[in-house]
């Protein structure tokens, strides 16, 4: 739930449904007979042949975040005031081929110029709010990430698997995970189904702990047998980690190999090829070329750049 601040506070999508999602809690109430309600996320969850449905549903999203700001602006009055606009990072996830002419699954759309409009639909909102902002104000408009175009996904742990790096544990509830696995039952298929279905955004109503539950049914890191295993992969850009002594939980690499065993393990990802033999890793970047400070050790071992970023990993 929203903590207490000194002004006002709206969460964003993890929202849970029917929770309180302001500080004060009355804080919508006030403004609804005015503005309509508040919406935290959208109502349309995408899959192909809905894009009408869709992109209209986030448009409104746009317009009803931008409108709610740009009034509690003036009900509300604050020194800081941040606006999250959600909407054109689902857009850009489900409708990016459709604009990319070079991406292999595009093809003709009328929808080609949907993301194009709803980032001028955001752009209108920011220039109103601007508009409301004393000169000497400063504006700071920025994005958690970028996007681009995704061809593929690589599952690293099990390449890692596959060379041996990873070892799994060899009790019976794992090894009937690992078959499973093998026939595609995974969370990842999971999701593809939920994608098709159009609720692949109930996970984000779901609790952590609910997630957690799902995610412990299938293949997992909790079938991970650490004390046999060399290196692992978590995040969805490339992220290597040795399982290094001191650092890890049940690491077995002792410091003294650390650049040793870290070189073995980027030679072997440099063996990472598609069904046509051309290499995925465009770039093995060593931890010390990307982090820096006293958290660095705790960052990842091995940065990869997949296929230009064409290309993410999937943990």
């Amino acid at each position: 739930p929203p903590q207490p601040v000194n002004g006002f506070l709206v969460s964003g999508i993890l929202s849970p449904k029917n929770a309180t999602i302001s500080y004060p809690a009355d804080l919508i109430g006030r403004y609804e007979k005015e503005l309509g309600p508040y919406r935290v996320a959208p109502n349309v969850q995408y899959k192909p042949g809905n894009e009408v449905e869709f992109i209209e549903d986030l448009y409104g999203l746009i317009r009803a975040q931008g409108d709610w700001a740009l009034w509690l602006m003036d009900a509300e009055p604050t020194d800081v005031q941040m606006v999250h606009f959600i909407a054109m990072d689902l857009m850009n996830h489900a409708l990016w081929r459709l604009m990319d002419h070079d991406h292999p699954r595009h093809v003709a759309s009328p929808f080609e110029h949907a993301i194009r409009d709803g980032y001028a639909l955001v752009d209108e909102y920011v220039g109103k709010m601007m508009a409301k902002l004393p000169a000497e104000a400063t504006t700071i408009v920025m994005s958690d990430h970028g996007f681009g175009p995704l061809h593929h996904m690589v599952n690293l742990n099990i390449f890692f698997m596959q060379k041996g790096l990873l070892k799994l544990k060899r009790n019976p509830w794992t090894r009937l995970k690992a078959l499973a696995f093998r026939y595609g039952i995974t969370p990842s298929g999971a999701y593809r189904l939920a994608e098709r279905l159009g609720v692949q955004n109930l996970a984000t109503r779901m609790s952590k702990n609910t997630r957690n539950q799902i995610i412990g049914k299938f293949l997992s890191f909790d079938s991970v047998d650490w004390s046999r295993t060399v290196a692992y992969s978590m995040g969805h850009v490339g992220q290597v980690y040795l399982n290094l002594v001191g650092r890890e939980p049940h690491g077995i690499v002792p410091q003294a190999d650390y650049e040793k065993k870290r070189a073995e393990v980027a030679t072997v990802l440099r063996e990472l090829k598609d069904g046509n033999g051309r290499s995925l890793i465009s770039q093995i970047i060593p931890r010390e070329a990307t982090y820096h400070g006293p958290y660095t050790e705790k960052g990842p071992d091995l940065h990869l750049v997949l296929d230009d970023y064409n290309i993410i990993a999937s943990p």
